[in-house]
């Protein structure tokens, strides 16, 4: 009995070592893209409007691991990004728009999946993080000014939602090969009940004369 036991803990502190390897992994891989996405000139002239590389961990994650762990990766990239930066007056901004996006996309995913397809739910994300952002920036300078913005960083949502949903898709069909990632309508089932009068009929034993 105390060996099994023993076995148990090995096993459940092995399983916990093995996540948090691979949340550093993931955290690490989101900082190098958010790293090469500060490399890149912002496309439009709006503030916050950004390509959101990042967010491709972020969708994976989801699909993969679930919210618990998407939302720990957000928070420790966007907390080691601040740092690193040197710019912890943006992590309030960051932080509010991640969790938001994160929490919308991973409902999407549970509910819409199969409506939306992974380029609908990034969309979705996109969107909430620019409205959570606004959000913050609504309440730090205490002008409702900012929100002529918001027209702005919808369109940029959009394009880039689409992109990083189109990204992650191409990569989670590379790890996990045969799911399929874009939207689809269910399946009807043939089972019904004219169906199963159908095969009740076809299986009536013939009458011998």
């Amino acid at each position: 009995m105390r060996e099994l036991k023993t076995l148990e803990g090995h096993n459940d502190g092995i399983g916990k070592t093995q996540r948090m390897t691979r949340i550093a992994l993931l955290v690490a891989l989101a900082l190098i893209l958010h790293t090469v996405e500060g490399m890149i000139p912002q496309p439009l002239p709006v503030p916050g409007a950004k390509l959101g590389l990042a967010n491709i961990v972020t969708l994976i994650v989801i699909v993969l691991s679930g919210p618990g762990d998407a939302l720990l990766v957000v928070a420790l990239r966007t907390l080691l990004a601040s740092l690193l930066s040197g710019r912890l007056s943006s992590f309030a901004f960051s932080i509010v728009g991640g969790v938001l996006a994160t929490l919308v996309m991973s409902l999407a995913e549970r509910r819409l999946r199969h409506v939306l397809g992974l380029s609908g739910i990034s969309i979705l994300g996109a969107v909430a993080h620019n409205i959570g952002q606004l959000a913050v920036a609504c309440i730090i300078l205490g002008t409702p000014a900012i929100l002529s913005y918001l027209p702005a960083l919808l369109i940029t949502g959009v394009a880039t939602g689409f992109f990083v949903g189109l990204t992650a898709g191409y990569v989670l069909q590379y790890l996990l090969p045969g799911e399929s990632f874009a939207c689809s309508r269910p399946k009807r089932s043939n089972s019904g009940r004219l169906a199963d009068k159908l095969e009740a009929v076809y299986d009536k034993p013939e009458r011998t004369p």
